[in-house]
């Protein structure tokens, strides 16, 4: 109940597009894309070398051959290198669920408290267990 009751006023508190926590992940993942250099292969379709291997970026359908782009729903290092390239803000493909206003929903409602067992109404079946 008061985890809802401060998240809430979290929640107002936050601007931009994403959540802070997501916001931090995405601009490490745009740091460590300045040592991938992206080749564009047309159809939105690219080849990433990095200092430790090569992968296929499809921008479009937002994947990565190194899966932490489907995984997570945020650009990977080698996705944030291909956005670059085709000068797209990464933040306009992170995963909605991470947008302020996902936080805001999942966070507005409220939760009723519980009052003491001891001031429950008696019943004729067994006994609550706690």
């Amino acid at each position: 109940m008061t985890r809802f009751y401060s998240k809430n006023v979290e929640a107002e508190e936050m601007c931009g597009s994403i959540c802070p926590k997501i916001r931090k992940k995405l601009n490490k993942n745009i740091d460590m894309s300045n040592n991938c250099t992206a080749l564009p292969g047309g159809q939105h379709i690219f080849h990433v070398k990095g200092m430790i291997g090569e992968y296929e970026v499809n921008i479009q359908k937002e994947e990565c051959s190194c899966r932490a782009w489907q995984l997570s729903g945020i650009p990977c290092r080698h996705g944030a290198a291909c956005l670059r390239y085709e000068r797209i803000k990464p933040e306009a493909v992170v995963n909605k669920c991470y947008s302020i206003e996902a936080f805001k929903v999942a966070y507005g409602k409220v939760i009723m408290p519980c009052s003491d067992p001891r001031v429950w109404p008696r019943t004729n079946g067994p006994p609550v267990a706690p």
